[in-house]
């Protein structure tokens, strides 16, 4: 088997821990689920997250739609090599998947990471299950676990809103705007969605806490004088972006609050990209 990536990892991950946590909202967190499989993102998930019922909703989501189940993160905890190698075909028959493009390996012993990477320099136990997980196919990369509070592997839901009012609005129907310009060319409606985005994320899980004011992101958007990222990418050519904008208006249609704005960003970013003759798109409704 091949240990590379088949898929490029998407910059922008679907936690799923929220997933699961309601068991009276199973149905509504399948749905939600699969909106986020139609956005093309990286799901990431942990066999702890609720008990494993998360795992129960990703299965009843993957099996609706098998064609599009997605690149998987999964947190493997790798104290003992049996453990890594039970956590990760328990993840397979659980869920229903061939391979775990990236096991997250989370050192549960004394010592942390730091034992973790001295095993793999030193060609140790735990390394020689990840040779033989990856050599039978069941793995194609793995990665330690990152102290998220030094170095974040995944954007947090709470960011959401900073794209949502900034990156993605620098795509017009035209040229591309500075991120400066999409947020202060109408304060007001950019606050409206910065607002709403901000609900969206916490109905999710994002921690208040993490979410940045509006106030302060306006400020710092002054001195944003270029086109995001995406918008870049998109004027000079490029056949995908990352689709964060898509998967927000799915999950906000899914919750029952649409925004006419966040409808109105996708529609141009798919219109854009369209121009380019690529598939893809915000879909039927």
């Amino acid at each position: 088997m091949n240990s590379q990536l088949t898929t490029p990892p998407s910059f922008f991950t679907f936690g799923s821990m929220s997933l699961g946590s309601d068991l009276g909202k199973i149905q509504e967190h399948v749905r939600i689920a699969r909106r986020a499989m139609d956005a093309r993102v990286w799901f990431h998930s942990s066999p702890t997250y609720n008990r494993g019922f998360t795992y129960m909703i990703l299965r009843m989501a993957f099996e609706e739609a098998r064609q599009l189940v997605p690149p998987m993160i999964i947190k493997i905890r790798c104290g003992v090599p049996r453990l890594l190698r039970f956590e990760v075909e328990d993840a397979l028959r659980r869920l229903n998947i061939e391979c775990i493009d990236v096991a997250q390996l989370v050192f549960t012993e004394t010592g942390g990471a730091e034992v973790l990477v001295d095993d793999f320099v030193s060609g140790g136990p735990i390394k020689a299950v990840c040779d033989q997980l990856r050599a039978e196919g069941k793995v194609r990369q793995f990665c330690p676990q990152v102290d998220r509070a030094s170095s974040p592997l995944f954007v947090p839901l709470a960011k959401w809103s900073m794209l949502l009012t900034g990156n993605y609005r620098c795509i017009t129907p035209t040229e591309p705007q500075s991120i400066r310009d999409a947020v202060h060319g109408d304060l007001t409606r950019s606050q409206a969605i910065y607002d709403h985005v901000d609900g969206i994320a916490r109905r999710l899980g994002a921690d208040p806490a993490d979410q940045v004011p509006f106030a302060k992101y306006a400020k710092a958007a002054e001195s944003l004088l270029k086109p995001s990222s995406a918008a870049r990418a998109v004027a000079a050519g490029a056949p995908f972006i990352e689709r964060v904008d898509l998967l927000v208006k799915l999950i906000s249609h899914q919750l029952g609050s649409p925004s006419a704005e966040i409808d109105r960003t996708v529609e141009t970013v798919d219109q854009k990209l369209n121009e380019k003759i690529v598939q893809g798109g915000s879909g039927a409704e």
